[in-house]
């Protein structure tokens, strides 16, 4: 099984914002963050 890392497109970031709010202390300053700050959100996956 291989792992592949990319950059996670607009529309899966809310999808991600659970597991990135575990690096935040709050989800207004996570979404202020990725509004203006964050240049890319990164992902990992399994590839068959």
């Amino acid at each position: 099984m291989a792992v592949a890392i990319r950059q996670a497109r607009d529309e899966e970031l809310e999808a991600l914002i659970p597991i990135l709010l575990l690096t935040e202390q709050s989800e207004r300053a996570l979404r202020w963050g990725l509004a203006n700050l964050v240049d890319a959100v990164y992902r990992m996956e399994t590839v068959a």
